[in-house]
């Protein structure tokens, strides 16, 4: 075994000497897979490489993450639990569609219809009441209404609850209603304006409780060996300088002459 140039010793003894000291492999390998987002579109399909893969239909109009690996493609929803896994499509295909039955909406009407009205509801007292005049008013509401939830991908939040709370002002119960208000009075948002918007809206949900108050300090002080945690925190005062700042050091032999500070040269002296 020859001799390392720069150590100066041989690698298999210098491993040995440095082996108790490296830190063992990730109990899972790292991953290296493409991350992308794609918006869920009216039909619940998500586009990839010019080819569709289906998405449950809960997740119409929403921003969602899209996995890749070598075979396989794997879609999240907004809180990144899985959502659908399909085989994907090798590079040059095209048009092609991947589809599960589990991802089509409900055939049973009334849940259905209890499923648009969660997602209308998260626009407030508008969507709901726009939802029920739709469903009232037009013989295929229920499309209608998915379609409606499309447009979260194209326009903002605030954008969208706008032109429901003007169609329901005006009573115009329709797709093409809102579509029209959107046209006349908002612009389209970026990919990745329309990211930040869903997850924001996402996150505001998860922190709609109470805010978590502060800690005291004084449970961290046991982490840096400072005292018990249940102990109250108080600030430490410096310790006090036997000597003034603004005294000068007296020199040998002035102890008799030195004038008290602080007292008059009228002050009398003991008697």
């Amino acid at each position: 075994m020859h001799i390392h140039r720069e150590t100066e010793a041989r690698p298999v003894d210098r491993h040995a000497e440095e082996q108790p000291r490296l830190l063992p492999l990730p109990a899972r390998p790292f991953d290296v897979s493409q991350v992308v987002y794609r918006t869920v579109d009216a039909e619940g399909f998500i586009v990839y490489r010019q080819n569709f893969y289906s998405s449950p239909w809960r997740l119409i109009g929403r921003s969602v993450p899209v996995r890749m690996t070598e075979n396989e493609l794997t879609i999240y929803d907004p809180s990144l639990a899985v959502a659908a896994v399909h085989p994907l499509f090798p590079r040059g295909t095209a048009g092609e569609r991947s589809h599960l039955k589990e991802h089509e909406p409900p055939r049973d009407s009334q849940r259905r219809a209890e499923q648009l009205a969660q997602r209308f509801a998260e626009f407030g007292t508008a969507g709901t009441r726009f939802l029920e005049g739709l469903l009232a008013s037009t013989r295929y509401g229920k499309n209608q209404a998915e379609r409606a939830l499309s447009l979260m991908a194209a326009y903002s939040r605030q954008d969208v609850l706008a032109a429901l709370e003007r169609a329901v002002q005006y009573g115009a119960f329709s797709l093409a209603a809102i579509q029209r208000i959107l046209a006349a009075r908002s612009q389209p948002q970026t990919p990745r304006e329309a990211l930040a918007d869903d997850y924001r809206t996402y996150l505001e949900s998860l922190s709609g409780g109470e805010p978590t108050p502060p800690r005291p300090t004084a449970e961290y002080q046991a982490l840096l060996g400072q005292g018990a945690p249940n102990a109250e925190a108080t600030d430490v005062p410096e310790p006090a300088s036997s000597q003034p700042a603004d005294t000068e050091p007296a020199e040998p032999g002035d102890a008799e002459d030195a004038e008290p500070r602080g007292q008059g040269s009228d002050t009398a002296p003991p008697s």
